[in-house]
């Protein structure tokens, strides 16, 4: 090779290595960048205190329920904790966290893997569930037995309760819609006939119909 060959042949190389490092670098970049916009996209959606997911992720799994095909059924859950205002106006809402991020642990085990769970308010938990509504049965009074067991923290040991509105999904058109307000009718009840149990909204509907 002669001089300028020589020359102009470094130069490509440099050139190339320089493209393969500026490549890399892009593609580095691209990982970072897809990757703090699933952080981003997860935090929308997850409750910073219990790490479960928040009512914006709810509300959009129940409005994809409408027109959903669920052969096997669905039913909402809302729960509510019984005492809990009590312990946080009491002990401070440091104290008030700790139990919420305890009762939400033991919510979420009961719940399991193929259900949604939600915080949707401060002491107020909704669980999607796709089966039958005597497995969502069990659910909700497994979680009303779980939850009224003692919380023993640092300096408490502290107990809360749970009510908890159940209601099946529809058939018809539009059922979805509805679904939120029939199970908060019967979380209603519940919280009424004394707290701490279950009540179904479609029984309840039926006992007020017959009375």
């Amino acid at each position: 090779l002669n001089r300028f060959q020589l020359v102009f042949f470094t130069a490509v190389v440099a050139a190339l290595i320089l493209l393969a490092i500026n490549l890399r670098r892009g593609a580095v970049l691209n990982r970072q960048l897809m990757a703090r916009e699933a952080e981003v996209r997860s935090l929308a959606v997850i409750d910073p205190l219990t790490g479960i997911h928040n009512r914006r992720y709810f509300d959009e799994r129940m409005r994809s329920l409408d027109g959903s095909h669920l052969p096997e059924g669905a039913n909402l859950l809302i729960v509510d904790l019984d005492g809990f205002k009590t312990i946080n106006d009491s002990h401070g809402h440091i104290v008030g966290d700790l139990m919420l991020r305890e009762i939400s642990h033991r919510i979420k085990q009961i719940a399991g893997a193929g259900t949604v769970l939600a915080r949707i308010g401060g002491d107020e938990f909704g669980i999607v569930q796709s089966g039958s509504l005597d497995h969502a049965l069990v659910i909700a009074n497994s979680i009303v037995n779980t939850v009224r067991l003692p919380v023993v923290l640092p300096d408490h040991i502290l107990s809360v309760g749970a009510s908890i509105g159940v209601a099946a999904l529809g058939k018809g058109p539009g059922a979805a819609a509805t679904l939120f307000d029939e199970a908060d009718r019967a979380l209603y009840v519940a919280k009424a006939k004394g707290r701490n149990c279950v009540v179904v909204y479609q029984e309840a509907e039926e006992k007020r119909s017959a009375a």
